[in-house]
């Protein structure tokens, strides 16, 4: 991953340029510490837009992001901001954006790097393109849940039992109806299981908040 930070006289052009690229694409809202360490919150959103301040100096980013599971939305406010970094693959693929404050940072983290020109279509809820045009016609396609990398725990039971991906087997490859990912924990056990059974490791606030 190669790690590079957007001049902040090229801020509102590129914010601009990145909500329309991304729009509707299926996100990770994470919340930093400005210590670093992993983040203090996390939520997964249909991104819908990042604006930065249009008068004057850049005091304030405006986020928004949809819920999944409806079309409520979900705003959140970054002020002061000090620094805009993009985290990209070694193919040119953006795989988080990170703006600082001076006191926390909020990073948006694509749950798999991808080139926007190789999708079709947009990304609505459970992960399923739509075809953007008549033509050529496109092939329904899921796309995994989770990265290799990202810490997950059982979903829908309480336990403190964090394991991380480490192996994706796509629905497309595995001959059943949803992905299966193979999950190492701290002990050592490693467990094979489904999309449904997992959920992200540290999610959970109802939504974003004022951070900074």
């Amino acid at each position: 991953m190669n790690t590079h930070e957007v001049p902040r006289s090229d801020w509102k052009d590129f914010l601009q340029s990145f909500s329309r690229r991304y729009q509707n694409w299926l996100v990770q809202f994470e919340t930093i510490e400005i210590s670093g360490g992993p983040p203090v919150s996390s939520r997964q959103l249909r991104l819908k837009s990042i604006a930065a301040e249009t008068e004057g100096a850049i005091r304030t980013i405006l986020l928004q992001g949809e819920e999944t599971d409806s079309e409520n939305t979900v705003s959140g406010l970054l002020r002061n901001p000090t620094r805009l970094s993009v985290t990209e693959t070694a193919e040119g693929a953006i795989e988080s954006l990170q703006i600082t404050t001076p006191a926390k940072s909020m990073r948006i983290r694509f749950r798999a790097a991808v080139l926007p020109e190789l999708v079709d279509g947009i990304i609505p809820p459970h992960g399923r393109k739509i075809a953007g045009t008549p033509e050529p016609p496109v092939q329904t396609e899921i796309i995994p849940r989770f990265a290799v990398g990202t810490r997950v725990r059982l979903a829908g039971v309480k336990t403190s039992r964090i394991g991380t991906v480490i192996e994706i087997m796509p629905a497309s490859q595995n001959g059943y109806d949803c992905d299966y990912y193979r999950i190492q924990f701290a002990d050592g056990d490693v467990k094979v299981l489904s999309d449904r059974d997992l959920s992200v490791s540290g999610s959970g606030p109802s939504g974003l908040r004022d951070v900074a």
